[in-house]
Parts: structure tokens; sequence; C-alpha cells
């Protein structure tokens, strides 16, 4: 009985040791420690960094670390961004980037003078009439309606003593600001201005420079451009005395440069009119001057009587494109389909 007494006496004493043993409170503790130190960095992702800690003798849950409800943009992670471009086509809109039509001044200092022809109409000398010297009028007045609301008919027959014989049959301006247009009446002319360099006998070239300007402006990247332009110059009889226009730009960065894009001579000068140029020309500068230059080559021009006469130069109408002139002119005059008509079966 006493040895029975013992052994459950022995039995207990173990179990009050095994309950309180030191390794085991340690355990608990560094479990505790490492829950809590989770339970931290939770509360620190989701913004509670200094929130107090939770006491480790209170069993942690759910409820005690994360908040209620929690927005769904923080699940996400943090490092991924959403990245969008957007494109933006801009048409640009036919049109010239530089006109010069002289009805207002387009060159500085009055490189050219701007006059409505007048000065040169005709007058009949006792041997007959002899032919404009110069354009009579501008480029609009030929190619705009009229009066009567037609344009005028070139060539026509001028006459200046009221008979039916004609006094200059091949007038090829407006004269008195009037015309004949195609029903056969004289009517008013749209009249407007031109520019004219006039080189003396004594004189042996003129050149006259503009500024374009096309940094601000869309620009195509092959860089073809298109000049379109009118211009005249006299021509004594059929005699070639080397009058001729050259075209060119020169780049505002490098004025000592200078590229020559077209020339007309009196090849180019096919009748005492207004002659129609258009050139298509590369240019990789945004910013560049036009330059005309006037030029008869001709020497001793003062020393023959013959020679000795003043040739004028005429431009107007003067347009640059940002494309190449076969585009420009295709939308500039349009070509119309011929409009078939199909008759009816059994007509």
């Amino acid at each position: 009985m006493m040895f029975k007494f013992v052994a459950i006496f022995a039995i207990g004493l173990l179990i009050v040791l095994h309950i309180n043993s030191p390794k085991i409170n340690s355990t608990v503790h560094l479990l505790l420690s490492n829950e809590q130190s989770v339970k931290q960095d939770t509360r620190q992702q989701i913004g509670f960094a200094n929130a107090p800690l939770i006491s480790s003798s209170k069993i942690l849950t759910d409820e005690d670390v994360l908040p209620k409800s929690i927005p769904e943009q923080t699940m996400k992670a943090s490092n991924v961004q959403e990245m969008t471009s957007t494109i933006i086509i801009t048409e640009r809109a036919f049109g010239p980037l530089f006109r010069c039509d002289f009805d207002s001044a387009c060159f500085a200092d009055d490189q050219i003078r701007r006059t409505n022809g007048s000065e040169f109409d005709p007058l009949p000398p006792p041997s007959g009439l002899e032919p404009p010297r110069a354009p009579t009028s501008d480029v609009t007045s030929i190619t705009n309606r009229t009066s009567n609301n037609e344009t005028c008919r070139l060539p026509y027959q001028l006459s200046l003593d009221n008979n039916m014989n004609p006094t200059y049959p091949y007038m090829r301006f407006c004269y008195n600001n009037t015309c004949e247009t195609d029903n056969g009446d004289i009517a008013t002319c749209a009249s407007g201005l031109y520019g004219l360099v006039s080189l003396n006998s004594s004189d042996e070239s003129n050149t006259i420079v503009g500024s374009i300007d096309t940094s601000s402006i869309l620009r195509d990247l092959v860089g073809e451009q298109c000049l379109r332009f009118y211009y005249y110059f006299t021509v004594y009889n059929g005699q070639d005395w080397r009058q001729q226009i050259d075209v060119s730009i020169r780049p505002d960065n490098d004025a000592g440069r200078e590229f020559l894009i077209g020339n007309l001579t009196i090849l180019d000068m096919e009748e005492n009119g207004w002659q129609f140029q258009n050139i298509t020309f590369n240019s990789t500068f945004s910013n560049y001057t036009l330059v005309f230059s006037f030029m008869v080559g001709l020497e001793n021009r003062t020393f023959n009587s013959t020679f000795n006469r003043t040739i004028h130069f005429a431009l107007d109408n003067i347009e640059l494109y940002d494309s190449n002139c076969a585009y420009v002119n295709d939308q500039l005059n349009p070509t119309t389909p011929p409009t078939v008509v199909t008759s009816p079966s059994g007509k």
C-alpha cells in the first residue's frame, strides 16, 4: 500500500514539473514574438505602422490586425505601373506656305516696284501701234471674270481708231482696264498690281530677295516644295540680249551658299504676255531666302542705239506649296472624268 502511494506521488510530481518547464515557456514566448513581428509588418504594409502592438497575452486574429475593408488597389503590386500613349494625327489643310500677288508689299524695302501696268498702255504712233513692252495689267485681270461674268479672250484684236481694222492683233493684257471677252463684248477687268523691275541700258542686273520661314508649319519629311509664279520680260523684235531670270534659295544660317532652282531665258518667252512657271525643288532648310535675279547679258548696250533700250521684268502671283508641283497642280486644277451616257437597250 505504501509503494502504491509513493508511485502515485511520483507521477503527480512529474506532471507538475512538465507544466512549469522553462523551455516550454521560452518556446511559447519566441512564437509570440515572431507572431507580433509578422503582425507589425502587416500593419506597416497597410498603413498602420504607428499603431500599438497587440499584447502577447492576447490571441491574435485577423480582425485585430487587418481593417474591416481594404481598398482594391492596395492588393495590387505597388511596382506595376500602367502606361498609356495617345497618337494625334493632324491633317494639314491644303494651301500655300507663301503667297504674293503684289496688291500689298511682299518684299522688304520696296525692292520691286508695284504697278497696275496702265503706264505701259500702247499709244498709236504715226507709223502704227508698237506692242506693249511690259504688262499693261496684272495676272488677275486676265484670269478672273470680268464685269460681264466672263473671262478675257486672249489674244484679242486691239483697235484704237474705232474701226474694224485692228491696230494690234495680239493683245494678251487688259488695255485701259478693259478686254474683249468670249461673247465679243468689251468688259471691265478685275484689276490688281504686279511687281516690276526695269533695267536701263547701263544696268546689268538686279536682285530681289524675300525670306521664307516654314519652321512653324508642318512639313513633309521628303522636303519637296513647289514654287509657282507668273513672269514676263521684254523681247525686242525677237532679239536675244541674254535677258534672263534666275530663281534661287539661300539658307538663312549660311548666307554664303545659294542653290539655283530655276533659270528662264528668251526661249521661255513664247509670246508677248504673262508666262506661267512651276518648279519642284527639295529643301532641307526650314528658314531660307527666296531670290529672284534679273539680268541682261548683252554688253555695251549704251553705245549702240539699237540696244540702248530698257528691259522690263515682271512677276506676279508667287506661291510656295509644301508638296511637289504635280500634286499641287492636281489639287488646283482637278480633272473631271468624262460622263459616259449609256442609251437604254433597243434605242
